[in-house]
């Protein structure tokens, strides 16, 4: 399969040979991969292969802003951020915002779900995102994540923060793509 786009890496993978298709995603990178830093790092951009993903699955979210937030977040604060391109669509895009006080790294979690339709497309696109990545810290793909899960509905994330005893805030950002 060849791809058009130069923010995707030709698939490196098995063609889809039939069955259930693992439509969800979750990786965690550092914060500092949501952007791109110039040369001489006096200048940032929004990460274009993460855009690229985020435009697949139909959705808008600031990572200029997301970035600032993160970084101006105190220790043991942040929110988890999900954006989805229609209510109750099965596309979502999630960033836990959470910032670890031992965390030098500034580690942030995602979680993905898309379409059956798209998640060729989507695959190849978070793995080429994921691969470019300066700190590669996790990335799995299944039918069914736990950390998809958490996010799909408020009684899952208020669930999550019971298991894992933290305090952290749902925002589900309206649907403004198109």
């Amino acid at each position: 399969m060849m791809h058009d786009n130069p923010l995707v890496a030709p698939q490196q993978y098995p063609a889809y040979q039939g069955g259930m298709l693992a439509a969800d995603f979750a990786l965690a990178v550092s914060v500092s991969d949501l952007v791109t830093y110039s040369a001489d790092e006096e200048h940032i951009s929004a990460n274009a292969r993460l855009e690229h993903v985020l435009s697949l699955l139909g959705v808008r979210a600031d990572l200029m802003a997301l970035h600032e937030q993160f970084l101006a977040t105190a220790p043991m604060q942040g929110d988890m951020h999900v954006f989805s391109p229609s209510a109750g669509g099965r596309n979502l895009f999630a960033l836990n915002m959470l910032r670890d006080p031992h965390d030098q790294l500034d580690v942030i979690g995602m979680a993905i779900r898309c379409e059956p339709a798209i998640v060729v497309a989507v695959r190849d696109a978070l793995r080429t995102y994921f691969d470019s990545a300066q700190y590669q810290i996790h990335y799995e793909q299944g039918n069914v994540l736990e950390r998809v899960l958490d996010v799909s509905s408020d009684a899952q994330f208020a669930a999550m923060l019971t298991r894992r005893g933290i305090s952290q805030k749902l925002i589900r950002h309206p649907a403004t793509a198109g």
